[in-house]
C-alpha cells in the first residue's frame, strides 16, 4: 500500500514536471522589437487608466528605434455639437534611439504581456499591438495587464519608461542649446 502511494505521488510529481517543462519550452506569440525586419513596424497603442489617472500613447517601432505620440483628445469644433464619442488625434514628442539591450528588454515586456500579465491592482494596462509591413497588417495583438508587477524590474523596459527617457534627452538637448543662445545674444549686444 505504502508503495503504491508512492508510486502514485512519484508518478504526480512527474507529470506536473512535464506540464512546467513543456510550458517553460513553448513558444510564445509575442511581438519582438529586436526581431523587427527594415521594411516592417511595430505599432502600440497603450491605454493606461487608474484612481487618480488616465493616459494614452502611442508607439512606433521600426529597427533600432522609436517615435513616441501622445494622444490628445480634439475638442469640438466651433459651432459643433458635442460627440458621445471623443477623438483623439496623435502628437508627436519625438523620436529615440533604441540600444540592443532596450530592444532585449521590450521583448520581455511583450513576453511578459503574453505570458505572465493577470490582476490585482487598480491600475490596467491596455496595449493594442499591429506588426505591419507597409500599409499591410501581419498580425495584431491585445493585452491587458493589471498586475502592477512591470515597474521596476531591471529585465523589463516599460513603455512610460521610453516617454521619461525621451524628456530627459529633450531637456539635455535644450541645456546644451542655451550656452549657445547665450552667446549668441551676447554678440549681438
Amino acid at each position: 500500500m505504502i508503495i503504491k502511494q508512492m508510486f502514485c505521488v512519484i508518478l504526480v510529481c512527474m507529470m506536473a514536471m512535464s506540464v512546467m517543462s513543456s510550458h517553460a519550452h513553448a513558444a510564445v506569440d509575442a511581438p519582438s522589437i529586436s526581431k523587427l525586419k527594415s521594411s516592417e513596424t511595430l505599432e502600440v497603442q497603450l491605454t493606461s487608466t487608474g484612481c487618480f489617472h488616465f493616459s494614452m500613447s502611442y508607439y512606433q517601432f521600426q529597427v533600432g528605434q522609436v517615435t513616441i505620440y501622445e494622444m490628445q483628445e480634439e475638442a469640438p469644433k466651433e459651432g459643433e455639437k458635442p460627440s458621445s464619442t471623443i477623438k483623439y488625434t496623435k502628437q508627436k514628442l519625438g523620436l529615440l534611439k533604441l540600444t540592443k539591450k532596450d530592444m532585449e528588454r521590450l521583448d520581455n515586456l511583450f513576453n511578459y504581456y503574453a505570458t505572465d500579465a493577470s490582476t490585482g491592482c487598480t491600475s490596467v494596462d491596455n496595449l493594442a499591438i499591429t506588426l505591419k509591413s507597409g500599409a499591410k497588417t501581419l498580425k495584431s495583438y491585445a493585452y491587458e495587464d493589471a498586475s502592477c508587477n512591470t515597474y521596476g524590474k531591471e529585465h523589463l523596459m516599460t513603455l512610460p519608461a521610453l516617454n521619461e527617457r525621451l524628456q530627459d534627452l529633450q531637456k539635455k538637448q535644450q541645456q546644451l542649446k542655451k550656452p549657445d543662445q547665450e552667446a549668441g545674444d551676447k554678440k549681438e549686444e
